[in-house]
């Protein structure tokens, strides 16, 4: 088996102004600690898991004026606690390291008494022409296509149903769980880009047919800033149309069909597949393999508290502007924030319940951008740091 693999492996021992509170009718719920045993030994229903690693999640602030901050929904009624999520360790363990000493023919004694895995990766090339890599610190596969694409844009869309379909059928036939992903979604849907310029009498000219061919050219996914077509009946010189031939399909990462969440607010993903559309084929991506949890409950912040933290942004503050700034918030639920810390110079990652706040910023000028920010609900003295 291990003549077939070309394997790498890596082991080493060892709320400002205008903010109004009002209570809302529905509550969060806690998860009862569930499962399997722990690997890591027995875990009590209440603070099971001790002092949290690290220091409790919280924006350093600088001096200066804040946003006026105003509520334009109810909060959520926050329970006295709250359900914290720690992730097996996916590094391997003693007995894995001695399996590969054996199978590698590495020197036994290397080891030690009491090893401590903190890296492995593995490497292959399948018969489909796919090289595959695992990295235990991540949890997490990549993989990508030996044959490289070689068209940067491509002519013809594809709609998104059709691009969904083919990476389900890329994963279901490889027997890849998706269990902890949300619901597939495009990171940027160029079929519907297209649509409503078109809906608009918009066309491509020489400038934003170069500005597309630049973003295929540099295989950009996310497209922060699509070009904005002139139209048709402003003197435009149109062109044939071309749209970027990678294009991805992102999965969120649930939790206890949670959605977990980063510090900007923005969700995280449990997965990225990049499908060439000149082809209609997979052509790279990653993704995260099914976790395995331990559950313990942990007491919650209160109420004011939690406000208090909406009146300083939360993990997401917008710093160096003044009252005349207005951020409403208008929707809160509760999702999970991932702390990840390093333990035992292995990287460690605890769920922590958070109040989900979304809304928009509306600037002096006028203008308006949309904008999120997570509240992580554990108190702060749940934690070592």
């Amino acid at each position: 088996m291990f003549k077939r693999l070309v394997l790498g492996l890596a082991v080493i021992m060892a709320l400002g102004q205008g903010c109004v509170f009002t209570p809302a009718t529905y509550t969060t719920s806690t998860v009862t600690p569930t499962g399997d045993p722990s690997p890591e030994g027995p875990v009590g229903f209440k603070e099971g898991f001790g002092k949290l690693p690290g220091a409790a999640p919280q924006a350093s602030l600088a001096p200066g004026p804040r946003p006026s901050i105003v509520l334009g929904a109810e909060l959520p009624k926050l329970p006295p606690d709250v359900t914290v999520l720690r992730q097996h360790a996916s590094t391997p363990d003693d007995i894995l390291l001695q399996n590969i000493t054996v199978a590698l023919q590495i020197p036994a004694e290397t080891l030690g008494r009491d090893p401590v895995g903190n890296a492995l990766t593995l490497g292959w090339r399948d018969d489909l022409g796919f090289r595959w890599t695992y990295d235990a610190s991540l949890n997490r596969m990549t993989f990508d296509r030996v044959a490289q694409p070689t068209a940067a844009t491509v002519r013809t869309l594809r709609d998104d149903d059709s691009l969904i379909q083919t990476v389900k059928t890329f994963l279901d036939g490889r027997s890849i769980l998706t269990r902890g992903w949300g619901k597939p979604e495009l990171s940027f849907s160029w079929s519907k880009w297209w649509a409503a310029s078109e809906e608009q009498n918009r066309c491509m000219d020489e400038k934003s047919l170069a500005a597309v061919r630049e973003l295929g050219r540099k295989g950009d996914l996310d497209v922060a800033n699509a070009p904005l077509l002139p139209f048709r009946d402003s003197g435009a010189r149109c062109m044939d149309h071309e749209y970027p031939a990678l294009q991805s399909v992102d999965y969120a990462a649930t939790r206890d069909e949670q959605l977990v969440l980063n510090g900007k607010g923005a969700s995280a993903f449990a997965a990225r597949i990049v499908v060439d559309v000149a082809t209609g084929a997979v052509a790279n991506g990653w993704f995260e393999l099914p976790p395995e949890l331990d559950r313990s409950n942990y007491p919650a912040l209160s109420a004011n508290e939690v406000l208090e933290r909406l009146r300083a942004g939360g993990l997401n503050p917008i710093e160096g502007s003044s009252p005349a700034v207005t951020i409403t918030l208008d929707s809160f639920v509760i999702g999970l924030y991932r702390h990840t810390v390093r333990v035992d110079d292995q990287s460690r990652s605890y769920f922590l319940p958070a109040l989900w706040a979304r809304g928009k910023v509306r600037r002096a000028d006028g203008s308006t951008t949309g904008y999120a920010t997570v509240i992580p609900l554990v108190r702060d003295d749940q934690f070592s740091g």
